[in-house]
């Protein structure tokens, strides 16, 4: 069953208990977006090329996000996601060229391939947990000066 809160396309899969965002009604004009606390996928594609999209905040209850979900944001300088994502798929934040950090969450299992590629002001990733895989290419072409940081470990890692 598919429902618009707030703007948002919401899909409610009874059999699962899966609440997915699909989509947003006007892509091409939303700066911000909180995502409901209802949430637990962020959908395929989901808010890809929403080209005025400034920041997104992804609550506890999403576990996962889905490829190409905000794939072409080029305008998105804020992500804040909080602990409860496990997975983020291929290219989920792809081409965000104007996101400069991101923190992410203790619970992160792992990312798929180019999660975070062609992030070219992307400088720096705290990780907070310790993810089990990394998919190919996750930081790829990101700004020269890239690091990866992980505070449990203590450790930098220079891409």
């Amino acid at each position: 069953m598919r429902k618009i809160i707030n703007g948002l396309e919401i899909d409610f899969n009874e059999k699962t208990g899966e609440v997915i965002v699909v989509g947003v009604e006007d892509n091409k004009n939303i700066q911000s977006i909180e995502i409901p606390k209802e949430a637990t996928i962020i959908g395929v594609r989901a808010f890809a090329d929403c080209t005025n999209l400034t920041s997104v905040k992804i609550p506890e209850g999403v576990t996962e996000i889905r490829a190409e979900a905000f794939e072409g944001c080029t305008n998105l300088t804020s992500v804040e996601i909080l602990d409860g994502v496990t997975k983020i798929g291929f290219r989920a934040f792809y081409n965000c060229c104007n996101l400069g950090s991101i923190t992410l969450p203790k619970s992160l299992v792992g990312m798929d391939e180019e999660a975070f590629a062609s992030c070219a002001k992307l400088k720096s990733a705290e990780i907070l947990g310790d993810p089990a895989y990394f998919g190919d290419k996750v930081f790829d072409k990101c700004h020269p000066d890239f690091y990866e940081y992980y505070p449990e470990r203590e450790e930098l890692t220079m891409e």
